[in-house]
């Protein structure tokens, strides 16, 4: 994905969004290359909580 969409696409960035509790996507991304960009606090409600959601940013260079 991050070789077409840097390849053939011409993408200058990719992004992903990520809940906090999600341990596997986070290092998923971050093994990838992406770097983390932001944090929405408290942005969804799952169950009888709320969840914050992670943003992270892959740079075409």
């Amino acid at each position: 994905m991050i070789e077409i969409s840097n390849k053939e696409l011409h993408l200058n960035q990719l992004f992903a969004e990520v809940f906090q509790s999600n341990k596997a996507a986070k290092s998923l991304f971050e093994h990838a290359g992406f770097k983390l960009n932001g944090l929405k606090k408290q942005w969804i409600r799952k169950q009888e909580a709320y969840e914050d959601l992670l943003f992270f940013q892959l740079m075409n260079t």
